[in-house]
Order: C-alpha cells, then sequence, then structure tokens
C-alpha cells in the first residue's frame, strides 16, 4: 500500500505516446474492421470506479510496515506483468527480474482458484511474462529486509493487492490472503482505500490498452525493445 510519485522515464513516455497515436489511428476507416473484430473477442470496455461497488472490510486498511506474510511469495501469487510494467522496470535497469517461466499449476490449485483459472486461460497470461519468482517461490524483487526493489514503480498488480476487480459481480474486493490490517478512524480511510481502488481499476484498463497496442502498435512495440520478454503468435 506504499504510494509515492514515480517520475516517468524514457520507455514509460515512449509508451504513453504511442499509445495517444495508437488511439487516435484505430479511428481511422482503414482500422474499423479491426476494432470490431476486437471487440467480438474481447471485451475493450474500460471500467470506471463509479461502475463498481466496494467490498472490503470497514475501516481496515493493509499494515504493510507490520506484515510478516511476504504477500510476494507462493507459486499462485506471482506477477502478471503489463506493458506498462515492463516499460518501468526496464528502466528502472530491473530487466532481469522479468521471464517468461511461468509457474505449472496443478488441477486442484485451479479448481480451488476460479479467479486463477480465468487468468490461467486467458491471452494475456500465455503471452506476457510475469516477475521472476526464486526457488523458494518469492519474488526476486524483493531485497534482504523484504522491500521492493522496484517501488515506487512496481507493477500495477503490486500496487493494487490486496484489492482485487470482479468483474462479473462489479465489485472490488479485498484479498483474503491479506491478513495484515489494522484498524484505522472512518475519517482516515478515504484517501489509502481511495489509492487502492484507483490502482485496482487501472490495472485492469491497462489490460485492455495492451491488447489494443499489440494489435495496432505492434511494429512500434517491437523497435522500443517491449516485446522482447513477450511470447507472441505470428498471427494475433
Amino acid at each position: 500500500m506504499q504510494s509515492s510519485a514515480v517520475i516517468p522515464g524514457r520507455l514509460e513516455r515512449a509508451l504513453t505516446e504511442l499509445w495517444r497515436r495508437a488511439r487516435f489511428r484505430l479511428w481511422q476507416p482503414g482500422h474499423w474492421g479491426l476494432w470490431l473484430r476486437l471487440r467480438r473477442r474481447y471485451n475493450l470496455r474500460p471500467l470506471s470506479v463509479s461502475q463498481l461497488r466496494l467490498r472490503v472490510p470497514p475501516r481496515l486498511v493493509p499494515d504493510c510496515e507490520a506484515c510478516t506474510e511476504v504477500c510476494c511469495s507462493g507459486r499462485t501469487r506471482v506477477v502478471s506483468l503489463r506493458l506498462l510494467d515492463i516499460a518501468r522496470l526496464a528502466d528502472a535497469g530491473l530487466e532481469s527480474h522479468i521471464t517468461t517461466t511461468r509457474p505449472q499449476f496443478t488441477l486442484t490449485e485451479l479448481d480451488q482458484k476460479p479467479a486463477l483459472r480465468d487468468r490461467v486461460d486467458s491471452d494475456l497470461w500465455r503471452w506476457f511474462p510475469v516477475l521472476a519468482q526464486d526457488p523458494s517461490a518469492t519474488c526476486t524483487l524483493l531485497d534482504e529486509q523484504l522491500r521492493c526493489r522496484a517501488h515506487p514503480a512496481w507493477p500495477l498488480s503490486c500496487a493494487r493487492f490486496p484489492y482485487s476487480v470482479n468483474l462479473a459481480a462489479r465489485t472490488i474486493f479485498y484479498a483474503p490472503s491479506c491478513q495484515s490490517t489494522r484498524t484505522v478512524q472512518s475519517d482516515e480511510v478515504g484517501a489509502p482505500v481511495r489509492r487502492l481502488v484507483e490502482a485496482a481499476v487501472a490495472g485492469y484498463n491497462e489490460q485492455i490498452r495492451d491488447l489494443v497496442l499489440l494489435h495496432v502498435a505492434r511494429a512500434e512495440l517491437e523497435q522500443l525493445g517491449l516485446l522482447r520478454q513477450l511470447t507472441l503468435p505470428e498471427q494475433l
């Protein structure tokens, strides 16, 4: 739940500019057919905070400073990356922590966690890299004091944890795996909860942006070096 300003690096700025151009390009007559095909294949409607119900424990916020659980550890907690995450890690010189080696989950694990099954069945899981884990299944970005070396430019999934979006139920929920919480006065809840809610929505919307960019601006992404860590089919 740590928060700090992120100064965009070269690749992040280039990605932002590419998105601006790609969005304009998609609405040109020559790309209307592609837009329709993408809409048939994917849900490309961005979310806003106002569209979702908040279902989190009242007056409880994550207490990262007192956490002893290391939420960055565990095979099923591997972090999937977005193009923005890749750009930020590369800008910070942390590209070596990106890998295409993903955990292989058992049928039992998938049956127990429907959200994990949906994730593994998606194109984004098949195409995009993840944060590397060490032999104990702990994120390699953690230092000896269990602090994230990428913060504040850490991945979007990390910035919103323990909040997640349940699109089918149109809710933002609190991950039960996070037990490190503290009780605060009602007037203190607003700011940290708002940051986590906005991060959860932003993480979902980045998936949409990535899908559009891969189909509309693949050559430019290749030139920026942002596809080196992806596993893409020749034809999307």
